[in-house]
């Protein structure tokens, strides 16, 4: 009985540059419509946490089995399917090739390092602006669709005819790191003006701390 509920559960994934979420959900909920077991926290678990400042992906890895061991606890029992939203470009094998926001995790082996701490379990994971596109155009029953997400970096997808563009194992669009400012600020990923670079999270408030700045500087100037 216990294999088989946990057949039904799922687990979600969502990695982030700055933290990463966890969500826990039961397949199959028509056992907590009952009366024995209404409550939502009988359909769900989530978790989130900040990686380490120490930025390399042996310390972050750690971190994340900790948060995944704790969950699984909570949650009490297994899972049939895992699925991860990473920001980072992953090859075939399931190495990253490159995380310009955590460069420590270059060369990982991501997907042998998520089977080792999902065993026998089906894992799959994809690009985050990919699957973030995806599920927008299947919320909106639109086939299709382009995705911009502003967080810690500038994420991305395209769905053309209901299926992600270029498609699995192709890459992703990648839009934060389109170049929109020859002549902006450097990109974590080394090249100049990229929408990442100019348009993020942190982008937004240094541009704001020093627009800022320039405002006081002239308030004192003038009251002076």
């Amino acid at each position: 009985m216990a294999t088989a509920t946990a057949a039904r559960n799922l687990l979600g994934i969502d990695v982030g540059g700055t933290k990463v979420a966890l969500r826990a959900e039961a397949a199959d909920t028509s056992h907590a419509r009952g009366a024995a077991r209404t409550d939502k926290a009988a359909q769900h678990a989530q978790a989130v946490f900040r990686w380490p400042a120490a930025r390399d992906a042996r310390t972050d890895w750690a971190a994340l089995t900790a948060e995944v061991a704790a969950l699984r606890e909570r949650w009490g029992g297994g899972f049939g399917a895992v699925g991860v939203a990473v920001p980072a470009a992953v090859d075939g094998d399931g190495r990253v090739t490159a995380w310009p926001g955590r460069p420590g995790w270059e060369g990982f082996a991501l997907g042998s390092a998520l089977r080792r701490l999902f065993p026998g379990t089906t894992v799959l994971w994809a690009d985050d602006g990919d699957l973030a596109a995806l599920a927008e155009a299947t919320h909106a029953g639109c086939d299709h669709v382009v995705y911009l997400g502003v967080g810690t970096g500038v994420g991305g997808g395209v769905v053309h005819h209901g299926a992600p563009l270029p498609g699995p194992g192709r890459g992703s669009c990648e839009a934060g790191h389109l170049v929109v400012d020859r002549r902006g600020p450097r990109c974590d990923c080394g090249r100049r003006g990229c929408l990442q670079a100019t348009a993020s999270g942190p982008a937004t408030l240094r541009l704001l701390v020093a627009r800022l700045h320039v405002d006081l500087c002239r308030l004192a100037s003038a009251i002076c």
